[in-house]
């Protein structure tokens, strides 16, 4: 397991992230953070796939969406990333499913990866999230019993299916619609007020509900062993899967 924080100051959001490799073959979860004076970046990814293509496609989906979040703001991630992935190496197929959905296969070794990917970035005059895939934020206000507050709608054919009033079997939660290489991501305004910004993997959030995600988080003030207590209680859980998580404490 590996854990990061940065430099803890009162005048700033303090940050911290962890990743696990599970049972996997391959450590293809990937999370960073980035945190100044007034102003913070933290983004997870979870590759698509259990191959080296799909953990390097992660290592860089956090590094551009963080780079381009904290340089300008978070809209501005889905096509650097974009960018950055196409020259990495040409692209593989997948296979897929109905609604032009993504299956959550691995491409060939030698192929070109892909990932899922949440960032979120800001500053005093407000923040907000941005998502490809089923990566997910979570907020929790600063408040006596807060529970987490779900930010994002996983980009999964479960996720549309429920939307439009059709019943849908749990594996189509784990078939993506949307990934970095393709589709359209999600935004939402980050909330008012200080509280604690909470970015998963499906990794933590398929073992974890908003409830014990909340639990779990609130149990540290330090954001980095919040994040490190969310990965391992995925994994205590049952998961097998990679785990990544990034927390944000907003001032």
């Amino acid at each position: 397991m590996t854990a990061l924080d940065h430099l803890v100051r009162p005048d700033v959001p303090t940050t911290g992230w962890a990743t696990a490799q599970g049972r996997r073959r391959v450590s293809a979860d990937a999370a960073t953070a980035r945190t100044a004076t007034g102003r913070f970046a933290v983004a997870v990814a979870d590759g698509v796939g259990d191959t080296p293509a799909a953990a390097q496609a992660a290592r860089l989906a956090v590094a551009v969406a963080a780079d381009e979040a904290w340089g300008a703001d978070a809209a501005g991630a889905p096509p650097a990333v974009r960018h950055a992935l196409a020259d990495t190496a040409p692209t593989v197929p997948v296979s897929r499913l109905p609604h032009q959905a993504t299956a959550a296969v691995a491409p060939p070794d030698a192929g070109a990866g892909d990932t899922t990917y949440a960032v979120a970035a800001g500053d005093r005059d407000g923040w907000c999230v941005v998502w490809v895939g089923d990566c997910r934020a979570y907020f929790m206000p600063q408040t006596p019993g807060a529970t987490a507050l779900p930010l994002t709608a996983d980009h999964t054919i479960g996720q549309y299916l429920r939307e439009r009033g059709v019943r849908a079997a749990p594996r189509l939660d784990r078939v993506v619609t949307t990934t970095a290489r393709k589709g359209v991501p999600g935004w939402a305004a980050g909330p008012p007020g200080p509280g604690r910004l909470v970015l998963v993997t499906n990794g933590v959030h398929h073992l974890l509900d908003a409830g014990a995600i909340a639990r779990t988080a609130g149990a540290a003030a330090d954001p980095a062993e919040a994040a490190r207590l969310l990965v391992a209680a995925a994994l205590d859980a049952g998961g097998t899967d990679n785990a990544a998580a990034a927390v944000a404490d907003l001032h």
